[in-house]
């Protein structure tokens, strides 16, 4: 085991540093210790000063730089590395290193997979394959779990498998019920409603899924790896009327809600919402609005973070190139890669039934607003503009007034020359449940 940690201490008698072989007498010197504290080494000012030794992000120690492994903690437009000295590194339980790439990452930046024999395994975002048929991520040594034999065809959508819940595996899809009835006119929202149930609850899992599937025949349950004891309500598609009117929606948070369960106050927790790009006009000119969209969302991101409650590497507000609208990066806060529909992914997940209908009020009025600008005049932010196009349309009842409330939330608090994740915060405590 390689010397690795360094602390600083002052050495008044002779010492003969590590690297450079000479004597050095009186000065300030690192001590270089094994981990077990039975031996040491000096470094010398003029060697530290060349960056022989490096020092820990984790446990500010200095660790000789051969030593150290560079971890990804955070993925916006360019990756941010930190620091970490070998003992620090595997002492975190968060810190996964990628089996194509061999690079380290935190735990959040990765997809984890189960091989034969329960060996887990983690490839990062760059290195682990997007299924064509599900848009999930999968093992790229081995097939994605959607896949099946055509002498199994039997076993599609007659028998799902569950598990011990009654949950669907999460990349149970089943054959779209659109409400109203398919029409390429019309905007249609799928849901992904993503829940932790307490550990206090007396209600268990299995019993929630069952009460919570007796209120619609257009809502199914599934697996989530993502979450730590919860799973993901789903929607078939329905239009931005029939979510209000036929899903029932208000029932369900408010019974979430009664049985302990929560969304918003999960940093794991989305609210995902997928819209046809049939509406754009076809997934042949997808491009021109998946382009519109990007550009909307980036120069706007500072007010849809906030509208969206949340801030986070699962829904990333980078401007993306023409060259790489649909490069397969899912974790956008626009994510164009499905081949039938955008994804919104940047809204946080809520039991509030007000921020759930204003979430998708908001992803309708952007599609919407989409077909009245040019890309020019969606490169451009006008957060003004896009507020009246809001308040001519009489279904946005609930994304008004919440539009007001955070308005009306920053201006009272003098907030505008702080950074989003603090405003973000400070305003979830005030109005999230």
């Amino acid at each position: 085991m390689p010397d690795n940690i360094i602390s600083s201490e002052i050495l008044k008698s002779t010492s003969r540093c590590y690297f450079c072989n000479e004597d050095r007498i009186g000065e300030e010197r690192f001590a270089h210790f094994n981990e077990d504290g039975s031996a040491s080494r000096f470094i010398c000012d003029s060697c530290l000063d060349q960056g022989r030794v490096v020092k820990c992000n984790n446990c500010c120690s200095y660790t000789i730089a051969a030593d150290i492994r560079m971890v990804v903690t955070a993925l916006f437009s360019s990756r941010t590395r930190k620091s970490f000295c070998a003992r620090c590194l595997s002492s975190r339980e968060d810190i996964q290193q990628c089996h194509e790439c061999h690079n380290y990452f935190l735990e959040r930046h990765v997809h984890s997979f189960r091989r034969s024999g329960g060996v887990r395994v983690y490839f990062c975002r760059d290195c682990a394959s997007i299924c064509d048929s599900c848009d999930e991520p999968y093992d790229p040594h081995y097939g994605c779990d959607c896949s099946n034999d055509d002498d199994n065809e039997d076993d599609d959508d007659d028998t799902p498998q569950k598990d011990d819940n009654g949950l669907y595996e999460y990349n149970y899809k089943p054959v779209p019920i659109f409400t109203p009835s398919y029409d390429v006119k019309h905007l249609y929202l799928g849901v992904e409603l993503e829940v932790e149930a307490s550990r206090k609850s007396k209600l268990s899992i299995a019993s929630m899924v069952d009460a919570i599937s007796d209120y619609s025949d257009l809502l199914y349950l599934k697996h989530d790896g993502s979450l730590d004891e919860g799973f993901e309500i789903v929607s078939h598609p329905g239009t931005l009327r029939t979510h209000k009117q036929v899903y029932r929606w208000g029932d369900i948070l408010s019974k979430l809600q009664k049985w302990e369960c929560s969304s918003a106050m999960n940093s794991t927790c989305g609210l995902h919402v997928h819209c046809n790009k049939s509406f754009l006009g076809g997934t042949n000119s997808s491009s021109v609005y998946g382009y519109k969209i990007n550009r909307f969302v980036h120069s706007h991101r500072r007010e849809l973070k906030l509208l969206g409650r949340r801030d986070s590497d699962y829904a990333s507000f980078g401007r993306a190139e023409l060259d790489n609208l649909f490069s397969g990066e899912r974790r956008q806060a626009a994510n164009l890669a499905p081949s039938q529909t955008i994804e919104f992914r940047f809204p946080r997940g809520t039991l509030h039934i007000g921020h759930f209908f204003s979430t998708l009020e908001l992803i309708d009025c952007i599609m919407r607003y989409m077909n009245t600008i040019n890309v020019q005049e969606a490169s451009v932010k006008n957060w003004e503009a896009f507020k009246r196009f809001i308040g001519k349309q009489k279904e946005y009842t609930f994304l008004l007034k919440y539009v007001k409330e955070i308005e009306n939330y920053v201006c009272n608090n003098s907030q505008t020359s702080r950074t989003i994740v603090a405003v973000e915060g400070d305003f979830r405590e005030v109005l999230e449940i």
